[in-house]
């Protein structure tokens, strides 16, 4: 918000050039000075809201045409389940991705990707670190009664953040997923 004792024609000209969210002439109301400020700030909010869904939009269309790219390049499942998982764990979309195929004939399923994405410092996200975790080649029985054989049958994709009490107790502890989503 500018304010100023200039209205001469080159003033505004170059003014409007910086896209302001106000311009006041002196001498100004107190109020008014008030009232111009508070609507500043809320227009400012409401670009910034925009650019940061701009963002994340821009971020997974291009997610998703990486994805769409590799999977074209291959009809390999190993490569397609790769660059999936890759994609949507280096996108954003979530910090960690398991990917598990169900075998209806034996009732059970096999986890073939567990990828995560670390954290950089101060909490933020640093380039992408996508790496097999333990989980790899883990079978389940589709009746178990756990996180992967629930969601599995339910057919449903699942967030979860921090610990459940479906997960895998036995094979990890509640300190490893403290946190995670």
């Amino acid at each position: 918000v500018y304010v100023s004792a200039y209205s001469d024609e080159e003033t505004l000209r170059r003014v409007k050039d910086t896209q302001p969210f106000g311009y006041l002439i002196k001498p100004v109301d107190k109020g008014l000075l008030r009232t111009t400020i508070q609507i500043a700030l809320s227009a400012h909010g409401a670009v910034l809201e925009r650019t940061h869904a701009l963002n994340d939009r821009d971020r997974l269309l291009g997610a998703f045409q990486r994805i769409t790219r590799s999977m074209l390049a291959s009809l390999d499942l190993d490569h397609v389940l790769d660059a999936l998982a890759e994609q949507i764990v280096a996108a954003g979309i979530f910090r960690s991705l398991m990917v598990a195929l169900v075998d209806e004939d034996s009732r059970s399923i096999r986890v073939v990707r567990s990828l995560t994405r670390s954290r950089g410092r101060q909490g933020t996200t640093a380039t992408p670190f996508v790496g097999q975790m333990h989980a790899l080649d883990r079978v389940y029985g589709l009746d178990d009664d756990n996180l992967t054989a629930e969601v599995a049958r339910a057919g449903e994709r699942e967030v979860i953040v921090g610990w459940d009490e479906r997960f895998d107790a036995d094979r990890y502890g509640l300190e490893s997923y403290r946190d995670k989503v």
